[in-house]
């Protein structure tokens, strides 16, 4: 299932042009037990709501139980495990937030997010899972469900740094390099080829990138061409070997050996699993 729109604005910080918006991916409702043991590491953000107590996320050496009827947030990219103990009654929704930065993201929403009591937001959730998928307006109340659970969870956190880092307060150097990142995925980057815009050397450069991103600049090149790869596993019918290439990978074999190094899942099996979806 893919949306688009549903903009959430947070008064204040950004403009009706970069406001975050929410992008569904996928959302489904099932059974989840035991064999629920799976590493969230995903490119997209993850929205749970379990009917039933037994489900727990754990996340750098803190377990986090998810109760019954309280809706929880994965955010991207944060390297989580989930667990349980039980059958569960589990409805998730997968989706994106363009207008976030991908820095942004990483640095201040990089844990697990338990949202707080909301009785609107339970009642809608509550709703779509026991409604059939594909429903007159379902798409839609999904779509609202997500932006809405976005929006209690950026309450949790500090979102005064949301320009970060295109701001005058931010590094117009690494700006100028996460931009090209984008615009060039396919062709083969490096540290010179990123610092050189700026006039800046490369370990001037190297450094000024982690400190504003948290990344090695390398290492995020490859975190954003494993989520372009991913979206186009999920929403295209592009062979490895074509998304490899697409994607600035040398080969389907480098491309196979990152993806399942930073997902945890080899391409192939992660579209079998999305398929459908």
């Amino acid at each position: 299932m893919s949306s688009s729109g549903g903009l959430v604005s947070i008064s204040g910080i950004l403009t009706a042009v970069d406001a975050p918006a929410c992008r569904v991916l996928y959302a489904n409702q099932l059974v989840i037990d035991q064999r629920w043991s799976w590493r969230l590491s995903d490119p997209f953000w993850r929205l749970y709501f379990n009917r039933d107590p037994g489900a727990a996320i754990a996340h750098r050496g803190r377990r986090q139980v998810l109760p019954a009827y309280r809706a929880a947030l994965v955010p991207a990219w944060c390297d989580a495990q989930g667990s349980c103990g039980s059958p569960v009654r589990h409805f998730y929704i997968h989706f994106e937030t363009p207008g976030l930065p991908d820095a942004w993201i990483r640095r201040v929403c990089s844990a697990p997010l338990l949202l707080p009591e909301d009785e609107v937001l339970r009642a809608l959730l509550d709703a779509l899972a026991r409604e059939e998928p594909g429903r007159a307006g379902w798409h839609l109340r999904v779509q609202s469900a997500a932006a809405w659970a976005l929006a209690r969870g950026l309450e949790q956190v500090d979102t005064s740094t949301l320009g970060f880092p295109e701001t005058p307060d931010g590094d117009a150097a690494v700006a100028l390099a996460l931009r090209t990142i984008e615009q060039r995925l396919a062709d083969p980057l490096t540290i010179a080829a990123l610092a050189a815009p700026s006039g800046l050397s490369e370990d001037h450069f190297a450094r000024r990138f982690v400190r504003v991103t948290g990344r090695p600049a390398m290492r995020w090149l490859q975190e954003r061409r494993v989520a372009n790869a991913a979206d186009r596993l999920i929403h295209s019918l592009a062979t490895l070997d074509d998304i490899a290439r697409a994607t600035g990978f040398a080969n389907r074999f480098h491309f196979t050996r990152v993806f399942t190094r930073l997902i945890g899942t080899p391409p192939a099996t992660y579209r079998r699993q999305h398929a459908g979806r």
